[in-house]
């Protein structure tokens, strides 16, 4: 029955206007921001060790759609939430993005959440209740689940588009905390041309994974093939190669374990 209804659709539009229409059903757009090293431009290239994941996926199957940059808020809030067929990495496994019928491949990463604090700040914090009780502003990736967590638990933030922008508010005395993990400060540091003697720890507030999602209403087929693709990874050697390559880039000691994806050792 939807076949037929489709090919009077297709004729109709056909004796109308002349044209037959590009049926593009089951293509796949995948979609990232920068956030480093999980995803962002290197030396002139775009990488990061869940882009290296999303690469060799492409590989194992075939596909060539292109990886897309653009801020986190834009690629999640307006296209992965409206839109089935939609890869989009690296994001945390929330019950919100459970409830919003995501399907999560991974972990690929895990880190320790951390609020962060330039290094001549006295500023003592041993909880979120601290920083809510002192109407402390924390600084936050705009869309990053950080933000909401923040919110949800009464905390003032302050919301730019990337970390590397936060990072530069926190150094210019904008507000006294930012919310990165253990695995981003060094490279955003980095990017930035600043000694990581800066900043500081100030209080780890969550141990989380992250994954590459798929949007609600993606073909079955679709996350089957991403999926089985990143099990079959799993059983080569490509993660030992890869812990070792982000090892020396990042300058720490990477490991994978199929339960944390990368971490720091």
């Amino acid at each position: 029955m939807k076949s037929l209804i489709t090919s009077v659709i297709v004729s109709i539009i056909v004796i109308c206007f002349g044209v037959v229409p590009t049926v593009q059903a089951g293509k796949v757009r995948i979609l990232t921001t920068e956030e480093a090293p999980t995803n962002y431009t290197r030396a002139g290239e775009f990488s990061g060790t869940t882009t290296d994941i999303v690469n060799e996926i492409k590989k194992k199957i075939g596909e060539d759609a292109p990886i897309e940059v653009m801020p986190w808020a834009r690629a999640y809030n307006f296209i992965a939430l409206k839109t089935p067929n939609v890869v989009i990495f690296t994001g945390g496994k929330t019950q919100e993005r459970v409830g919003l019928g995501f399907n999560f491949i991974g972990p690929v990463i895990t880190r320790k959440h951390t609020l962060y604090k330039t290094s001549d700040n006295p500023i003592t914090i041993n909880s979120l209740d601290d920083i809510k009780s002192a109407k402390i502003k924390v600084g936050v990736m705009r869309g990053d689940w950080r933000a909401g967590f923040f919110k949800d638990n009464g905390i003032e933030i302050d919301e730019s588009n990337s970390h590397v922008m936060n990072v530069n508010k926190l150094l210019g005395n904008r507000f006294p905390l930012i919310a990165l993990s253990d695995l981003e400060i060094v490279p955003v540091m980095n990017e930035i041309a600043q000694p990581l003697d800066k900043v500081k720890q100030a209080f780890v507030f969550k141990e989380a994974s992250s994954y590459i999602l798929l949007s609600k209403g993606t073909d079955k087929e679709i996350i089957e093939q991403w999926e089985n693709a990143f099990k079959e990874i799993q059983t080569t050697d490509f993660f030992d190669k890869a812990s070792v390559k982000w090892s020396n880039i990042l300058m720490m000691d990477m490991g994978y374990q199929a339960d944390k994806g990368f971490y720091i050792k």
